[in-house]
């Protein structure tokens, strides 16, 4: 960008070099009174001039304009030969101030687009600034995308495991109901034994109640065989074979209690051991039911960890995003805005004359393409 426009500046030098040298040497034409050497230089001026403006032609228009007339009036003084020598020295001064007003203005119009492209460059390095820190956000905003679906994979695999955590506990409900229905029949068979037993103990009893009658009978018996050993020849065989039937029922009577006791052993022991199955089943449960709860409560808080994060981070992405547009407006509106400024800044340093639009289309071919390639 800015070679190009040193080359332009140094073409316009070197043209205004040729011009002085042509008007040197126009002037030292007309001081030697030579009008057809004169007219020969004057025409290479005007060659020149021609040549010059091919190269330039917006740039110097005017000024050639105005040495096209200045050679017409000339010749058209050579002709009349009354005032040729002040006419000439006059034209040739006016040519000179004109070639130092040129060149002034040339230099004016270098030292105004120096400063315009420095003003560019530098809206350029602050293009180059914020372009940086969009791609910065850009990049941000990508890590941030890529934390939230891990995030939501995350979120993903909590409501996966809650899932799994369901079908436990409806797994653990039906044990559980299963296990209710269990104790319900060991207590129902409880109940049945503890009936059992209370037969059994009143079977006792009343065998204890009996054995207590027979011995009282023994005695009163005992008494009655020392009072009536008379009467006991008489009745020994009924006497012995009631106390045969009686010794067999009492024995019978012992047999029954033995197997009562050993029944009510045996069912008492089975009760313990299904009480004892029970409790540990209950507290197996219990035990199970307070590690699930912990289970459930823990990855209850991970799911709103979670959730708390995700809507964090999606408030921070909208934020970014917010803040991107932002900066994509200011970026659009920097660029609109150093454009509008470096050509408002051109036209008032360089004017709006035909010379200046060329300079500044000259420019803006040359910025254009590095622009665009850094956008």
């Amino acid at each position: 960008m800015a070679s190009l426009s040193l080359d332009d500046l140094s073409a316009l030098q070197r043209e205004n070099l040729a011009y002085e040298r042509a008007l040197h040497e126009a002037v030292s034409s007309l001081k030697e009174r030579r009008p057809t050497l004169m007219r020969s230089e004057m025409d290479g001026v005007s060659r020149s001039r021609a040549r010059t403006s091919r190269h330039n032609e917006e740039d110097d228009d005017d000024l050639v304009q105005q040495l096209t007339a200045e050679i017409r009036r000339l010749r058209h003084e050579l002709t009349q030969r009354g005032r040729v020598t002040s006419l000439e020295a006059r034209t040739m001064g006016e040519l000179a101030a004109n070639l130092e007003s040129t060149t002034a203005e040339i230099e004016r119009k270098t030292r105004a687009l120096t400063t315009a492209m420095d003003t560019i460059e530098d809206l350029e390095s602050r293009l180059a600034e914020h372009t940086r820190v969009v791609l910065a956000k850009e990049t941000e905003i990508g890590r941030l995308h890529l934390e939230v679906t891990k995030l939501r994979e995350e979120n993903d695999t909590l409501a996966k495991a809650n899932a799994v955590l369901s079908a436990r506990k409806e797994q653990d409900a039906k044990l559980t109901k299963r296990l209710e229905r269990h104790v319900r029949d060991v207590s129902s068979k409880l109940q049945v034994a503890l009936a059992q037993i209370t037969v059994h103990e009143q079977a006792r009893d009343t065998f204890a109640d009996m054995e207590a009658a027979s011995r009282h009978e023994k005695a009163v018996a005992y008494d009655q065989l020392q009072e009536t050993k008379t009467m006991l020849a008489r009745l020994q065989k009924d006497m012995g074979d009631r106390l045969g039937r009686r010794d067999a029922r009492i024995s019978q009577l012992k047999m029954t209690l033995f197997d009562a006791t050993q029944d009510a052993e045996t069912l008492r022991d089975r009760v313990q051991q299904y009480q004892a199955q029970v409790e540990a089943l209950a507290r197996t449960e219990a035990l199970r039911l307070s590690q699930w709860t912990s289970e459930r409560e823990a990855l209850e808080q991970r799911v709103a960890l979670a959730n708390d994060a995700i809507d964090r981070e999606r408030d921070k992405s909208i934020l970014f995003q917010r803040e991107m547009q932002k900066l994509q407006h200011e970026l659009l509106r920097l660029d609109d805005a150093r454009k509008i400024d470096a050509k408002r800044h051109a036209q008032s340093l360089l004017g709006k004359d035909e010379a200046s639009n060329y300079v500044w289309s000259k420019y803006v071919d040359a910025i254009a393409p590095s622009t665009t390639k850094k956008r």
